[in-house]
């Protein structure tokens, strides 16, 4: 059995996202261009441009870099306008299809005295979402829409933490703060991806030394897949006024009357779309109210769902609509909203943890609760928890949980939820990707957006400790199963031959093509591995020579095919631990 030497190169990955985003440095991206693919639309037209890839030549921005159907949050600056023009609306679709999203993350630090990261004056985080490259050829007019939309959230956040650090650097005592002394984050998910509509969210909270306390809220975007336009929450109705009717109802039901300004059906039955925000899942339409929207900041924001279930004569049909399969993801607030039982009605999941204590033996008891029940599915070694609920087409339903371990090991945690229920099928150390691209770092996180083709990720020890990112699909039993004949290194750790060793020649397809003997002074980069008997390398020559190098990769210490360790052929291996 293979040796567990401690955190994995995925948690080393996320300090040198710290440490490279402090300091700006774009070095790592050249390592990664080749991985960053997976991700990264329209790869064979790349231009960097400040951390993001533009589209292809072929797709035409939209008119702006913002569809009026995002409202912002109140820590937000206004975004640039969308014409309010929207898509025309499709006819019912015959088979709504899945599309690929991904979500990234870019950060940004400037400290009060340069070169001194002790302390830092202003930090921003931002989002920015790409097609997964699968769909960028289908799609350029989405494609365009993400990244211009993306594009303007990169600036205005890149100009605001210009302006806070030069506030902060002048302002008495702020260098005496919390480091940093001001942030603005905008995290963001993919609620809906498919042929019908593209639902985005980010949730934003924004700080200065010297503020009461911080600011936050919520803000949204939907686009047409076919034509790259935004669509405001009138694209997607077929009864608005009855639609806002029901969302005011809800909102006294859930919270009360006493708890608004004043009449909240006026409130919100006024509201134009414009100052709406508001996502669609496969279940519902949410409206998203920020404070002061509707109540005092001490009341905190208000969401309501309506779900499409009971409520058809309010929605249009590129709503109601649902993919064979589809996956539920956790978005910026806790837990999912999904129907599992199969009535149509989304049932509300979250996922808790009752710690024992981090140097406890059994650190927590997992459970997980739909509607009012509560199911304990798993004990183990948890910190946190990013969830999914998978849908693979065959009527059943199953959630994933990732937990990330103290001891630095991520583990997908597959359950049974069919009916309403909550059921362990099995556990296994895999995670979701993370990658950085851009002179900015962006950390990509790829979200389970397919059931049928989702990316993954494990710590292997291919001559080299090293994040593996496979090709999955929803098993036989929901659990994720390996589809990809190989797993791609996501780090390209250079090794050095310091002993003869004949190795195999590869083709792209992972065809053996003949033999080759390397010799000591020769330098290889690792690139891909089955994670058992062979690692691909490309042989730094000026042909671009891939080779292959058999040996037993489940044990410890690692030992090529001819007897010899590894450790005697190659210099310059790492292992975590």
């Amino acid at each position: 059995m293979r040796k567990n030497r401690g955190t994995p190169v995925l948690a080393l990955l996320l300090s040198v996202i710290l440490v490279f985003g402090l300091t700006g440095c774009s070095a790592v991206a050249d390592e990664l261009d080749k991985v960053s693919g997976l991700l990264r639309s329209a790869a064979d037209n790349e231009k960097n441009t400040g951390g993001q890839t533009e589209p292809a030549e072929t797709a035409k921005p939209i008119e702006s870099e913002a569809p009026s159907a995002s409202a912002e949050a109140p820590v937000t600056d206004p975004a640039p306008e969308t014409p309010s023009s929207a898509a025309p609306e499709p006819p019912a679709p015959e088979g709504v299809a899945l599309l690929g999203v991904n979500y990234g993350i870019a950060n940004k630090s400037v400290p009060f005295t340069e070169g001194d990261w002790s302390r830092i004056a202003a930090r921003t985080e931002f989002v920015q979402f790409a097609l997964d490259r699968d769909f960028t050829g289908d799609y350029p007019q989405l494609d365009a829409a993400l990244y211009y939309w993306s594009k303007g959230i990169n600036e205005t956040y890149m100009a605001w933490v210009e302006e806070a650090a030069a506030e902060m650097k002048s302002a008495p005592g702020a260098d005496q703060a919390a480091s940093p002394a001001a942030y603005r984050t905008l995290l963001g998910t993919v609620v809906r991806a498919d042929t019908s509509i593209v639902s985005l969210l980010c949730s934003a909270e924004s700080y200065r030394f010297g503020a009461a306390h911080p600011d936050y809220g919520y803000q949204t975007a939907a686009f047409d897949p076919a034509s790259g336009k935004p669509l405001a929450l009138s694209d997607v109705l077929k009864d608005r006024a009855g639609f806002l009717a029901r969302v005011g109802e809800e909102l006294n039901a859930q919270y009360g009357k006493d708890s608004f300004f004043s009449d909240v059906k006026e409130m919100v039955g006024g509201m134009a779309d414009e100052d709406l925000v508001w996502t669609a899942d496969n279940g519902g339409v949410t409206l998203y109210f920020n404070p002061y929207i509707l109540a005092p900041f001490a009341e905190g924001e208000f969401v309501v769902t309506i779900p499409y279930a009971g409520n058809e004569n309010l929605f249009a049909d590129r709503l109601t609509a649902r993919p064979a399969s589809y996956t539920a993801v956790q978005g910026t607030m806790p837990g999912i909203r999904d129907d599992v039982t199969g009535d149509g009605i989304p049932e509300a999941i979250t996922v808790t943890l009752d710690d024992h204590g981090m140097y406890d033996d059994v650190s927590g008891d997992v459970h997980v609760h739909i509607n009012d029940k509560d199911y304990t599915v798993w004990t183990g070694d948890s910190l946190g928890r990013k969830t999914a609920v998978v849908h693979p087409g065959n009527g059943r339903s199953y959630l994933y949980i990732i937990n990330a371990g103290y001891n630095g090991w991520d583990c997908l945690v597959t359950v049974d939820v069919t009916g309403g229920g909550a059921t362990y099928v099995k556990e296994e150390y895999l995670s979701l990707p993370v990658l950085e691209d851009g002179d900015l770092v962006w950390a990509y996180e790829q979200a389970i957006a397919r059931p049928e083709h989702f990316y993954l990720s494990h710590v292997t020890d291919a001559l080299s400790s090293n994040n593996a990112i496979g090709v999955y699909r929803a098993g036989a039993d929901g659990a994720p199963e390996l589809i990809s004949p190989w797993y791609e290194l996501q780090y390209f750790h250079r090794l050095t031959i310091k002993a003869e060793v004949t190795v195999k020649t590869v083709d792209n397809d992972g065809k053996v093509t003949g033999e080759k003997t390397l010799a000591p002074g020769d330098e290889i980069i690792l690139y891909r591995t089955d994670d058992k008997t062979w690692v691909d390398a490309w042989l730094n020559d000026a042909d671009g020579t891939m080779v292959r190098i058999f040996a037993d990769l489940e044990n410890w210490p690692l030992t090529l095919e001819d007897g010899r360790p590894a450790s005697d052929v190659f210099d310059g291996m790492m292992f975590a631990g």
